[in-house]
Formats: structure tokens, sequence, C-alpha cells
């Protein structure tokens, strides 16, 4: 039998819990606008969506139980997160007939599934298949499996930072080739450069590090920015991959500054990609598309692979960078 002193000391403990998760939520949030002076700061910027449901759930128990001051501080802050959140919250549904198609998966190191990446690629057909953390045997079994591609590339940054490239026309390429900027640490970036209707086309495959360490955090920034110089060398250009970094980080928006690109889907569209083990609403956005200004493209997601992330899929409708072939 509940006693009415079991009752209160349960509404006292749920209340306790839920001011513990609203001053947590806020100092996490406070500690965010301080992201570009230490690491860790920048990295709880990523989990903005986390933060915005913790306060709008918190928001509702507090008004529930006539909390009203609690209420009204975790309603402040849900509409504060509601701003970086919801622009990205979208969910494309794109046309994409007669679109040209960029298929991009971070499929993991230890992955051995070729007849699942075959599919992912026939069942879309796209012009450009760009994988990181790409072994090299899986590599060698795609390039028999896929002989419609056939041109490809592959570079050996021992593990983690593997990538390849399969492009379906080669009459279209002009040349591809790895990048590589840091004396004591393999972290290539690809570039082809494809002929089009209008002109040269450059697509860029990027994966830096993910900043979870002082040094792992200054090689993505340093890395980006060294992207970010290659971007502006060209005159048409689309960035893809895993970038380990969010639209919610000062880093994201930085990036997108120096080069003077938009995000695939614009400012509405970012999926949430990784990791797949979670809910999709408990997922973040770290694997992106970049386009040059003007350029008409969408992203969504494809269906889930072996691995952690979600493959993107890059839908091109501008006609000015169709390929010749």
């Amino acid at each position: 039998m509940i006693t009415a002193d079991m009752q209160k000391k349960k509404q006292h403990l749920i209340f306790s819990i839920a001011s513990f998760l609203l001053s947590a939520t806020t100092i996490a949030y406070l500690f965010s606008l301080l992201a570009r002076s230490w690491w860790v700061f920048e990295l709880v910027t990523h989990f903005y969506l986390h933060y915005f449901g913790v306060a709008a759930l918190l928001v509702a128990l507090f008004a529930l139980t006539k909390k009203f001051g609690r209420a009204t501080i975790a309603l402040i802050l849900a509409i504060v997160l509601a701003s970086s959140v919801f622009p990205g919250f979208g969910k494309a549904q794109p046309d994409t007939t007669n679109a040209d198609t960029i298929l991009f998966a971070n499929v993991h190191s230890d992955t051995s599934e070729v007849e699942q990446l075959v599919s992912l690629v026939d069942g879309h057909e796209p012009f450009v298949a760009a994988f990181a953390e790409m072994n090299q045997d899986l590599y060698e079994a795609l390039r028999v499996e896929l002989p419609d591609y056939t041109t490809s590339h592959y570079h050996d940054g021992q593990g983690p930072f593997d990538v390849a490239v399969f492009v379906h026309n080669d009459e279209d390429v002009i040349s591809l080739e790895t990048l590589t900027f840091f004396e004591d640490i393999d972290l290539p970036l690809l570039r082809i450069r494809l002929g089009t209707t209008a002109g040269t086309q450059t697509i860029f495959v990027a994966h830096p590090t993910p900043p979870i360490t002082t040094r792992s955090a200054t090689l993505r920034n340093d890395y980006l920015e060294k992207v970010a110089a290659e971007v502006q060398k060209e005159d048409s250009v689309i960035v893809v991959g895993d970038l380990n970094t969010t639209p919610y980080s000062p880093v994201f928006k930085d990036f997108l500054i120096q080069t003077e690109l938009v995000p695939a889907g614009g400012n509405l569209t970012h999926p949430r990609t990784w990791p797949t083990w979670l809910p999709d609403l408990l997922r973040i956005p770290i694997d992106h598309g970049f386009m040059s200004q003007g350029v008409r493209a969408s992203i969504v997601p494809a269906d889930r692979i072996e691995g952690d992330h979600l493959p993107i899929l890059i839908h091109i409708t501008s006609d000015e960078i169709k390929s010749e072939g």
C-alpha cells in the first residue's frame, strides 16, 4: 500500500531528478557558447537536439506539477535551442527525375558486406559512389562487382581514414587524385575533376578525425581549413564526406564561410546519420554534402547498412553540371 508519505517522497525524487536535468542541460548549453575556446565545449554543441528534447519534456513536467519558475526556465532554453535545431530538422522530398546522384557512405573499417554495398549502389545508380573507412579487400571486391564503374581510386589511410571512389562514366573523368596535408598522420582528401556540359566540376571526398581529444580536434579543424583552401581554387565544387561536425558547431559554420558553399539540402535538411544503433531522433548529422552557390541539389539518407553511419544521397538537378556522358 502506497502511503501519503511514500507518494511525497516519490514526487520529491522525480522533482529532484528533473531539476538536476534542467541544471545539467542549461550548463551544457552555456558551455557550448564557449565552443571556440576549448574542444570539450565544442564537442557539447553537437547534441543540441538532445538538449532540446530534455528541455521540452521538462517544460511539460514542471508545468503539470505547478513549478512555474522552473517551467519558464525550461521553456526559454527550449526556444533558444529550437532556433538551432529546427532549421535542420526537415526531411527533403526531392524530385529526383533526371537527377544525377552522388552516394557517400562511411562503411566502417570492419565491414565485409560486399552484397549490401552492391545493392546500395545498384539501387540508386549514382554517377559517383564514395566510401570512407573502406578496407582494401572490400574495395577490390567492389571493383569486381561494379563493372559499370570503370574508374575507381583507393587510398589506404591506415584503417579509419581509408577512402575509395567509383565513377560510372570514365569519359567524364579529367583527373582523380589524393591530396594529403600532414606528415604525422595520413588524412587523405580525394579530388575528382569531371568534364560537364558547363566546364569542370570538382568533387572532394573528405573524412577528418573525430574531435574527441585535443590533438584530434585540432587535426579536424586544420584539415577542414585545408579543404576550404582547396575548394577556393576551384570554380564549381561539391564536397561530400563524414566531416565529424554538426550544423550546431562553429567549426561547421566557419567551413561554410571559408568555402562559400551551401549545404546540399539548404539550411532546412541535415540528415541525422550517426550512430545508427540509436533511434533517428537521437542521432546527430555528421555526414554532409556541400555545393557551390546556385547549384540545385537535395540530400536524403539511404537505407541502413552494416556499420554505424547511414549513407547519404545527394541528388543534383542543376542542368549546368550534368555529365557529358
